[in-house]
């Protein structure tokens, strides 16, 4: 059985932007998004620098009650989705039960942990 992919929008929630135009536009001009991890005392482990979000508005994708509920990660990913829904277009123009979207994520809900 064959199966088509189309990818219709895009969404971006980085360390070098938190939309696709920001995180593309400073990517091209080479601004990096590594710096001192502040986060967390870091003062007992070997590495001190780290790629982190900043300046995400969870609020702008999630109602504020849920926010707490989530785990960042999970809450970034449910605003590179709806970014992701929102740049297709494809609200009303199909079932929105036959279309989905992917996430890649390296490991998440360490703040659960």
């Amino acid at each position: 059985m064959s199966r088509r992919v189309v990818v219709t929008g895009l969404g971006a929630i980085s360390p070098v932007g938190n939309d696709v135009p920001t995180m593309w536009k400073n990517l091209v001009d080479g601004v990096c998004g590594i710096e001192t991890i502040t986060e967390f005392d870091t003062s007992e482990l070997k590495v001190h620098i780290a790629g982190t979000v900043k300046d995400f508005e969870p609020e702008k994708y999630i109602e504020k009650r849920e926010v707490r509920k989530l785990d960042l990660y999970t809450q970034y990913a449910i605003a590179a989705a709806q970014q992701a829904v929102d740049d297709s277009g494809i609200l009303g123009k199909i079932d929105e039960n036959r279309f989905g979207v992917y996430i890649g994520a390296g490991i998440g809900g360490l703040h659960t942990f």
